[in-house]
């Protein structure tokens, strides 16, 4: 579609939302899933109904204390992920630079 743009999120190393799997391993998982999604009408909507299943099956377990909902942007519709708040001396300055909280990983023109 003309302007549609998918986001990625990095999760940074060293925060709780991390079960079993590295910051780099998260994001090559979630890339991997992401891309599944696109090209499998069917695996895109078991994520959507159920993502905790979809990742664990992709290696990317996460804690069941924690709350996971998918949405799909749309050309007229874009969500903003607003991370939370990291606790006092939980993230360092040098590392929060680093962090990326959105990219743009594919553009159509």
């Amino acid at each position: 579609m003309p302007g549609s743009r998918r986001a990625i999120r990095a999760i940074p190393t060293g925060t709780s939302s991390v079960d079993t799997a590295t910051a780099a391993e998260w994001r090559k998982g979630y890339a991997k899933v992401m891309a599944k999604a696109w090209s499998a009408a069917a695996y895109k909507d078991k994520l959507l109904r159920e993502p905790r299943s979809v990742l664990a099956e992709a290696g990317l377990k996460m804690p069941l204390s924690v709350e996971i909902t998918v949405v799909e942007d749309a050309a007229d519709k874009r969500h903003l992920v607003l991370p939370r708040k990291p606790a006092e001396g939980e993230i360092d300055e040098e590392v929060l630079a680093g962090v990326v909280v959105g990219a743009v990983v594919r553009e159509s023109r």
